[in-house]
Parts: C-alpha cells; sequence; structure tokens
C-alpha cells in the first residue's frame, strides 16, 4: 500500500519549507499549490482579489489533479497546501480508490504570533506577486480566519505540530516518526478498511481509543499517556517476535485510525495463546466494523500462520465483545478467571472450524 503525506496548517508556519525539507529527505514527489498558482500567473490576471482568489481555485484544482494522475501509478508523494474541507474530501476519495495510506502533518500557531511572521514576510521577503493579494492585511481578518482553520475535521492521521516557533524544523523525532509511517507493513484490506503496523505517529489517534473511560469501560481502568506508549511498544515488539500484533485499523472513508485490531499473545487457561483483540474508538461504534475486521484478520491469521487455533476472550459483561466473537465464528468454551481476579468468557475456533465454514 502506498503512502500519502500532506503538509497542511496555518498561514505563515514553515509548510513550504517543511515539504521542502521532506522531499529532499525522503526523495519524494513533491506537489504545491503555491507552485501550480506561480504558474498560472504567468498567464492569468490576478490584480484584483477575485481575480487571485479564482488562480487559489485552479491552483488546488491542478494539486488535486496532479495526485489524481500520480495515484494511478502507486507513487509516494508529498502534497503541500492550506487545505480545507472539500479538498480534503477529495484527496480522501482518491486515496481510498488507490489504496493509500495519509499521514496529515497539521502545522498550527497563535494567530498573534503567525500574524507577525506573515506580516514580516509580506514586507520584507521576496516572494511571487500573486500572494499579495487577499484580504487578511488586518489582525483580527487574519485570526478569524486562523480560528476557522484550526477548526476544520482533519483527514488521515494527523500529526499536529506547534509551528510558533520554526524549532520543529530540525526536531530529528519528526523525521524519525515520517520515516517509520513511509516504512511501516501493510497488512489486510476490508471494503470499509486498512490494518497496517502500527507506528509512533498513532500515538494521538490511539490515546483516543485507550485513554477514554466509556471506551476502556472493561478495564481497570483507562491507560494513561505512559500507558499509551507502553502499548504502542508492545506493538511494534510483537511484531519483531512473532509476525503479528495489534495493528493500526484504518478508516478509508477518512483515512484516519480509528483503533486497533489483530492477533497478539495472551495468558489464558493453562498457557500462551494467540488471541483476536480490538480497541474501536466509540464514536465509530455500532457500525458493524468490529465483525469486518475481526472476521478479516481470523482468515489472514490462519492463512500466513501455523497455528491450530485462535482464541478471544473478554470481561465476562462486555456483550458486544462477546457477540462480535460468536458472528466471527468462535464458539464459547468457558468463563476464566485472569491473574487480576477479572473473570472472562473465552471463546475459541480451530483451523479445522474455519475450513469447514470457508466452503
Amino acid at each position: 500500500m502506498k503512502k500519502l503525506i500532506l503538509v497542511n496548517g496555518d498561514i505563515a508556519t514553515g509548510k513550504s519549507h517543511l515539504a521542502d525539507l521532506l522531499h529532499a529527505r525522503f526523495h519524494l514527489t513533491l506537489f504545491t499549490k503555491d507552485e501550480f498558482k506561480e504558474r498560472l500567473a504567468e498567464t492569468n490576471p490576478y490584480s484584483t482579489y477575485e481575480e487571485n482568489h479564482r488562480l487559489s481555485i485552479l491552483a488546488m484544482e491542478m494539486l488535486v489533479g496532479a495526485f489524481t494522475k500520480v495515484a494511478s501509478t502507486g507513487e509516494d508523494l508529498i502534497l503541500e497546501a492550506n487545505f480545507h474541507k472539500e479538498h480534503l474530501d477529495k484527496i480522501t476519495k482518491i486515496a481510498a480508490k488507490h489504496g493509500y495510506f495519509i499521514l496529515n502533518l497539521n502545522l498550527f500557531g497563535s494567530p498573534e504570533v503567525l500574524f507577525q511572521r506573515y506580516v514580516h514576510r509580506r514586507d520584507h521577503e521576496e516572494r511571487h506577486p500573486v500572494h499579495a493579494i487577499n484580504r487578511l492585511n488586518d489582525f483580527e481578518s487574519f485570526k478569524q480566519y486562523t480560528l476557522n482553520r484550526q477548526k476544520e475535521e482533519m483527514i488521515g492521521v494527523t500529526l499536529s505540530i506547534n509551528a510558533d516557533d520554526f524549532a520543529y524544523q530540525s526536531d530529528e523525532s519528526l523525521y524519525t516518526k515520517v520515516e517509520a509511517f513511509l516504512n511501516t507493513k501493510p497488512i489486510l484490506e476490508t471494503d470499509r478498511l486498512m490494518l497496517r503496523e502500527m507506528t509512533d505517529v498513532d500515538y494521538d489517534s490511539l490515546a483516543q481509543v485507550i485513554t477514554d473511560p466509556i471506551n476502556m469501560k472493561y478495564y481497570s481502568k483507562p491507560y494513561d499517556e505512559e500507558g499509551v506508549l507502553r502499548w504502542l511498544n508492545w506493538c511494534k515488539s510483537s511484531y519483531k517476535k512473532y509476525g503479528f500484533g495489534l495493528w493500526s485499523v484504518v478508516l478509508k472513508e477518512n483515512g484516519m485510525m480509528i483503533g486497533d485490531c489483530g492477533v497478539s499473545m495472551q495468558p489464558i487457561d493453562d498457557g500462551w495463546k494467540p488471541e483476536i483483540g480490538y480497541h474501536l474508538n466509540r464514536a465509530y461504534h455500532q457500525r458493524g466494523i468490529g465483525k469486518e475486521m475481526t472476521q478479516a484478520v481470523k482468515d489472514y491469521f490462519f492463512t500466513r500462520f501455523d497455528f491450530d487455533e485462535v482464541y478471544s476472550y473478554m470481561n465476562q459483561e462486555n456483550l458486544p465483545s462477546y457477540k462480535t466473537a460468536e458472528a466471527n465464528g468462535m464458539t464459547f468454551l468457558h468463563l476464566y478467571k485472569t491473574s487480576d481476579g477479572e473473570t472472562c468468557r473465552v471463546y475459541r475456533i480451530t483451523r479445522q472450524e474455519w475450513d469447514k465454514q470457508k466452503k
């Protein structure tokens, strides 16, 4: 599966420079809205706001069109612009069609800092004159535009970057996360979902799931920040040790990481056994996603690995989870008390049972 990096965010946050740095480091094709707009300005009038705004619209259409063309080749690439919802919706559809994972680098800052930087750039830096014509030359207009943009819904796995100063541009941890994303291993795909190995860029999305008290109702307590990091590291170590683990679940319709699902080794009864588990952002509950992803994981596991059985277990009161296990063709075996004293329902499906179900 392919990778798309969006360099997105507020005005005067250094998006263009970051995109250039990523392009130079990772040797990815880069398209920018400003590049297209400057080309259009060579042959089109732009002296009035209306003319200039029209070039902005055309430049964004050209940017999306460039992605459409490159996406058919499967090439990884970077797109840079101050994207808005209508553009992101189009990009998401193209990405889903061609099997792209999206990393959205969202640069933000305080309106006061960004406006000072914007004015300095406007008055003292040499930029193409097509960028000088807009309606943001007073602070209140700039502030309102910035705050409205910061409220817009994002797509993909979003890494939010504070650009009040430009220290992020030399932050090696940022490039390490991007590199991990580019190298992440795709696992499987269903009608609505794509599963891939988890990386550090998933931290915020994972935290939304496993720090949520309602979502973690059947755990002893929600995870804290350190717990989320331990979870990420546990998943990554499982991939190395076993070749499987809990994988990131990406929803095609918006490119967002909405939870995890996979197989991990768990202490069940008298030994360590492979267990299908999942955790889903509660905004996506009751949409059949649990059933869709666990069935796909079960098929993937029996196809790729030599185990003769796979389990699922959950708190005995966790009705949605054991209904998902039953829908996944598993059979209830017994109740099991964990070392923590929790009473769980244990389900299992054998390879022989799986073979029969597939016929």
